[in-house]
């Protein structure tokens, strides 16, 4: 599946065995209300939604489903406190529910809580029994960055109900998140010799990126790519076909097949460069004059990596990983749902509300984000925050958190950019990565706009080069840690010996010592002459 954390499936599972036990007692018409609730609230339609549930719970008050419904309803809203005390009355009817009590870590999570939501979790892990709540559990897990909970989970799956695709396929992003490549290539393996979920099994291979296939299983993928019956199983093995024949020499064949499946995703994920560039000017204008919180010192102890993605910001984040006084939070997505939640509640976009917020808004919204991601502070004095968009919100960063570094990452842009155009994301993530006219928009947009950070913040914003690390990493490593003023620690040279899990696509490759590795976009010659000349302008 393309890289990104698994999302659950569980409103499109039939109703469960807890959830019947849930629905004991309900009589005709407030089953027909939550019917109708679970049909609005699947479309979105959050006021139809609390009409039924009132319907509902006039006819059935206190009764557990109506009460995971109101949960549901008022998690939706932000309304963390009332979804927090509807589900934990539901788990009083109903304390063995491992629905509620995913339902419960959910929202704790969303409440600022994540000590509680993964006692919820693991109180959830005690009276799981059917294979697909485990499944859910796991991903759970995984989507918060409890790794080794996640891989127990799925273990447990597997043992209750062995061979499922699904849980291996799970099975594989734990082993890789935790660097055991090896491992995670033969999940992957096991699942295409399974028969089912084979697209999503090639992609997850290939996407090991450091794990090759023989000729007899190049053949065998090149013939699932032939046989894929929709255009998301033509992705997934298209792309994994295209990295195929690069690794193994046929960089004719790749660049077809990559343009090819890059051609087909375009379509469908409509990137506007040009709004976009727009978009990202206006917000750095908005930043000009904006004044910072009082407090200077305010986020000193957090550091920021931004980029372009596949621009080395993983293999920077392990570097500072190493050092005693770090904790690598990866990619939180704090800082844009801080903003993002302002710009809710002032019926305004970003750019248009920046210059109208005082120095003690900026600081309110900088203590939101410390308090949402203080979980990574706990044991170590500072924490990174590694989400490359990032960039686009520096302004907003500096002004918010004063004290916290900004590194941004930069490799040399037509690696970057190839680099990412041989990448399937996630949906709504990178869009821009499908046409060479879009990364090279993308890239201008990003050069444009960080450029004036740097110019404007000096000494919390540092540009860092990928190719000054691979040649020189001591005098790199010694510059980047003086920047987040930490003390020299020579085993921030060896960041392949971080032990922490990693859930981007450079997982498997930050697990190798700092080398200096070929230009892969040279073995494509004039094949990339379009990218070069639209990387130039």
């Amino acid at each position: 599946m393309p890289s990104d954390s698994p999302r659950s499936s569980s409103s499109a599972k039939t109703v469960s065995l807890a959830g019947k036990r849930r629905c004991v007692g309900l009589t005709a018409l407030p089953r027909a209300a939550l019917v109708e609730l679970s049909r609005a609230f699947a479309r979105g339609d959050l006021s139809s939604s609390w009409v039924q549930w009132t319907r509902a719970s006039l006819a059935a008050p206190g009764h557990a489903e109506v009460l995971r419904w109101a949960a549901m309803l008022h998690d939706a809203a932000g309304e963390y406190a009332e979804a927090i005390e509807a589900t934990r009355k539901a788990i009083d009817q109903h304390p063995d529910d491992p629905e509620l009590l995913r339902l419960l870590a959910r929202v704790l999570v969303n409440n600022v809580d994540d000590e509680g939501a993964l006692l919820a979790l693991r109180q959830a892990a005690t009276c799981t029994t059917h294979p697909e709540d485990w499944i859910e559990l796991a991903i759970l897990f995984d989507q918060h960055g409890w790794i080794e909970d996640s891989l127990l989970a799925v273990d447990a799956a597997l043992r209750v109900s062995p061979g499922v695709p699904r849980a291996h396929l799970l099975r594989s992003r734990c082993l890789q998140a935790l660097g055991d490549a090896p491992a995670a290539a033969a999940e992957c393996r096991r699942v295409i010799a399974s028969g089912s979920e084979v697209a999503a099994a090639w992609f997850a291979l290939l996407d090991l990126k450091t794990v090759g296939i023989d000729d007899a299983e190049l053949a065998q993928l090149a013939h699932a790519y032939r046989r894929a019956t929709t255009a998301y199983e033509s992705s997934l093995l298209g792309f994994a076909l295209a990295r195929a024949h690069e690794v193994h020499g046929d960089h004719t064949a790749a660049l077809a097949m990559f343009t090819r499946v890059n051609d087909a995703v375009a379509v469908a994920q409509r990137w506007d460069s040009a709004r976009f560039a727009a978009d990202a000017e206006l917000i750095a204008d908005a930043f000009t004059h904006v004044e910072p919180g009082r407090d200077l010192s305010l986020g000193e102890n957090v550091v920021f990596i931004v980029g372009i993605p596949r621009s080395g910001s993983t293999l920077v984040e392990q570097v500072l990983a190493r050092h005693p006084d770090v904790e690598a939070a990866s990619e939180l997505p704090t800082l844009e749902h801080v903003i993002a939640v302002e710009s809710r509640r002032r019926r305004k976009p970003l750019a248009q509300w920046a210059c109208e917020a005082t120095p003690d808004e900026w600081a309110r919204l900088g203590n939101e984000y410390l308090r949402r991601t203080a979980r990574w502070r706990q044991q170590h004095r500072v924490s990174t925050d590694k989400c490359p968009g990032n960039w686009l919100l520096s302004g907003a960063l500096r002004a918010m958190l004063p004290g916290a570094r900004i590194i941004d990452c930069r490799r040399d842009p037509l690696e970057t950019a190839w680099s990412c155009y041989k990448q399937l994301f996630a949906p709504g993530k990178a869009d821009f990565s499908y046409r060479f006219e879009d990364l090279a928009a993308y890239t201008h947009s990003y050069r444009s706009v960080a450029d004036r950070w740097h110019q404007q913040h000096p000494s919390n914003y540092r540009i860092f080069n990928y190719e000054e690390l691979v040649a020189d990493a001591d005098t790199f490593v010694r510059r980047l840690l003086a920047f987040c003023t930490l003390a020299f620690d020579s085993r921030c040279l060896q960041p392949h010996e971080a032990i922490r899990a990693v859930r981007t696509t450079s997982s498997a490759q930050v697990r190798e010592p700092i080398r200096r590795v070929a230009l892969r976009g040279e073995a494509y010659g004039a094949g990339l002459d379009r990218l070069r000349e639209l990387l130039s302008r």
